[in-house]
């Protein structure tokens, strides 16, 4: 979050430790909401949900990967025509405080992007039903 926050300059330590600290909170909710789909379903299909659960997260991977993508591309390219990246490439006229000052301010908007689909999902968990958790894996007797 330190490109994000300030720009090219940012400190390799402390954006290791932001990441850290992101990927603790993210790897920690995961459990947490497979057990709330396979609570809120029936035992019979629990396997069902599981699946459809991991399915949906790595489609939703996928895509996030490919609009953040262009979002990057379309910030980093943003006012130049095609001619003008291909003249520049072939000329090296770019030098690298520039390129680095560029990918800085693609990468802001991607984390921009970012954080308001961490508030939207946040907004979204915040609504879940609360539902108490089993107290058995019994399939129901006919």
């Amino acid at each position: 979050m330190k490109v994000f926050v300030t720009g090219a300059a940012g400190q390799v330590g402390s954006t290791v430790i932001d990441m850290l600290i992101f990927g603790l909170g993210f790897g920690l909710t995961m459990p947490v909401f497979s057990v709330a789909v396979q609570n809120a379903v029936p035992v019979t299909h629990i396997g069902v949900a599981t699946s459809s659960i991991q399915f949906l997260r790595a489609i939703a991977g996928t895509v996030a990967a490919a609009v953040f993508g262009a979002l990057l591309t379309h910030a980093s390219i943003a006012g130049r025509s095609v001619e003008q990246l291909l003249a520049s490439r072939s000329h090296n006229s770019v030098s690298a405080d520039t390129a680095r000052l560029m990918l800085a301010a693609s990468v802001h908007q991607v984390l921009l992007g970012v954080a308001i689909a961490s508030i939207s999902a946040t907004a979204f968990a915040l609504v879940l039903p609360e539902r108490p958790l089993r107290k058995s894996n019994a399939a129901p007797r006919k």
